[in-house]
């Protein structure tokens, strides 16, 4: 048996489902091992051609149900926001920063994100976190303000769904 087949039984897997009248679609997060980077696939649909900043938030629910309450980017390591585009730090929660819609409304892209861990302790692992999606694009924290070290100016939170367990699949 080969360490891809055994990393796909032995792993563990998260996901999150976003179904609004905006976006559709399931984010999985796959991990082999704790020491492993988590492989992360986007298979969501959206508004044609359009970019939306994406984000891992601190809280996985809110009292009254809105995205609104579900706190800040998720950032253990107190470091601005930034992008894994970059050689520099970032919080852990800026994933790719930006979803880009094709002239269908889809977007599908898979990436390993060393930051991200389903494994660690629940101060650091994103289990019980939450995806949002912004109605305006993550300016990469080169927006040259206060807001873009904190958010990007993502602006408005327009999706958000929880991360939680699920059973391991294929990706």
């Amino acid at each position: 048996m080969g360490s891809s087949q055994s990393c796909r039984e032995n792993g563990k897997t998260a996901m999150c489902r976003i179904h609004n009248e905006k976006i559709k679609g399931v984010i999985t997060f796959h991990q082999c091992s704790p020491q492993h980077p988590v492989v992360v696939h986007f298979d969501i649909k959206g508004k044609p051609d359009s970019v939306n900043a994406i984000h891992i938030h601190q809280y996985g629910n809110s009292k009254n149900g809105l995205c609104k309450e579900l706190g800040p980017h998720f950032n253990p390591y107190n470091e601005m926001h930034g992008s894994i585009h970059y050689n520099e730090p970032r919080h852990v929660g800026d994933l790719i920063n930006n979803i880009h819609f094709d002239g269908d409304g889809n977007f599908n892209y898979t990436y390993q994100d060393p930051l991200i861990n389903l494994y660690n302790a629940a101060d650091y692992s994103i289990i019980g976190r939450s995806i949002v999606i912004h109605a305006k694009s993550d300016d990469l924290g080169k927006g040259g303000n206060t807001e873009s070290l904190i958010s990007g100016n993502a602006g408005e939170r327009i999706a958000c769904a929880p991360i939680g367990w699920c059973e391991n699949f294929h990706l």
